[in-house]
């Protein structure tokens, strides 16, 4: 005779609930819809600031960014349209959120986040005067990563470029758009850091770090006089130079940190090769090539795999991934003007002088040498593991 498997007090039910479908937010797509998916569509729409459809009532929703923890709290007075939408959704679906939400790989978030439809980021609040992260869920609104390339000028022949590795440009150009609210400058129609007046930049300040959390996987800045020298011909071809500076970036120093850049400079790799690039002309090099060298250069010739490069055609106005990115290197050349490091954010990677020493030693170059730099920095997502 069998032994009879005990059923706990509860579970038939929470059994059922996870696996009933559910009819109230119907997507006028779908004849049935799961809570999950109204899970999914709820925090899409909060973020967009769209309208959302739920038990017949159609809701216009603010844009927000979306707690798991305001699926199930309490709402006595609701002040906004998101806060009466949470009030009305059935008893029986908040109880399936706080119950389904945080289970691990079965969960709500955890599966939303393996099949791609939510992402989870996490970030201090004012309100708690930043002593404690909160943590938010947000839509994946770009089907696949890009990298986007631009720069920014300093004084003078200063420049600093950005490399950014976008996990979701599109999710960054729309908190830049409906969260913080930035206008685009006219003809054409796009984010240009350098036409924002005084009180978009300020709120760009404000809100660099969540909008790195939000778009990006990493950024890689540059800050340096030598790209843009009048003379730049008499040291070497400019790709040399590109491909020379960019390689400085992960070679020389200690041991230990050597190996530590190394990996660095793989994850990179990884997080560019075969995937679409979106480059400003702003390097003395045409955009196809500048894309061609940063490939085959991260590669370490060839050392991490084959370098396969995508440059995408298309202009600034055209790209959201280069929008992004001139808001963040423009941001970033700002901050350095103001304090001369370019964020609190980032970090120092500190650039293999010996790179430079061999760029000069031509005796047309050794004449222009002086006062010559480059200073490198980096960001990356927490989430990212580089060992």
């Amino acid at each position: 005779m069998r032994p009879h498997n005990k059923v706990k007090k509860g579970e038939k039910e929470n059994e059922a609930i996870r696996n009933k479908p559910y009819l109230g937010g119907e997507n006028p797509k779908m004849h049935q819809t799961t809570r999950r998916d109204i899970f999914y569509g709820i925090i899409h729409a909060a973020y967009c600031g769209e309208s959302y459809s739920y038990s017949d009532n159609s809701y216009d929703l603010k844009p927000r960014l979306v707690e798991p923890r305001d699926f199930y709290r309490k709402i006595e007075r609701p002040s906004d349209t998101f806060e009466q939408l949470m009030t009305e959704l059935d008893p029986a679906f908040k109880t399936a959120a706080k119950n389904e939400m945080y289970r691990s790989e079965k969960g709500w978030i955890d599966q939303g986040i393996q099949q791609n439809k939510i992402r989870r980021i996490s970030f201090p609040m004012e309100e708690d005067a930043g002593k404690k992260e909160r943590m938010f869920l947000i839509p994946v609104l770009s089907p696949q990563p890009t990298v986007g390339i631009d720069s920014s000028g300093i004084v003078d022949n200063e420049y600093l470029y950005a490399f950014c590795f976008f996990e979701d440009a599109i999710a960054g150009y729309t908190y830049l758009e409906k969260h913080i609210g930035i206008r685009k400058s006219h003809s054409p129609s796009e984010f240009k850091y350098g036409k924002l007046e005084l009180r978009d930049e300020i709120l760009i300040q404000k809100y660099l770090s969540i909008l790195l959390k939000i778009s990006c996987r990493a950024v890689l800045l540059l800050d340096t006089d030598i790209l843009n020298m009048k003379k730049l011909k008499k040291i070497d071809k400019p790709r040399n130079i590109f491909t020379m500076i960019l390689d400085g970036c992960f070679t020389g120093g200690r041991p230990e940190r050597t190996v530590w850049r190394n990996k660095f400079r793989k994850k990179l790799y990884n997080f560019a090769n075969s995937v679409k690039i979106h480059c400003d002309d702003d390097f003395g090099l045409t955009p196809q090539k500048v894309v061609n060298k940063f490939i085959r250069t991260l590669s370490n010739n060839g050392e991490f795999g084959v370098p396969e490069p995508i440059y995408v055609i298309l202009e600034s106005h055209e790209s959201k991934p280069i929008q992004v990115a001139d808001i963040i290197v423009g941001a970033c050349r700002r901050f350095f003007q103001q304090t001369g490091s370019p964020h609190s954010s980032f970090s120092d990677l500190c650039f293999d002088d010996k790179k430079l020493a061999r760029l000069f030693k031509r005796k047309k170059a050794k004449k222009i040498q002086k006062g010559s730099y480059v200073a490198a920095h980096y960001w990356i997502s927490q989430k990212i593991n580089i060992d």
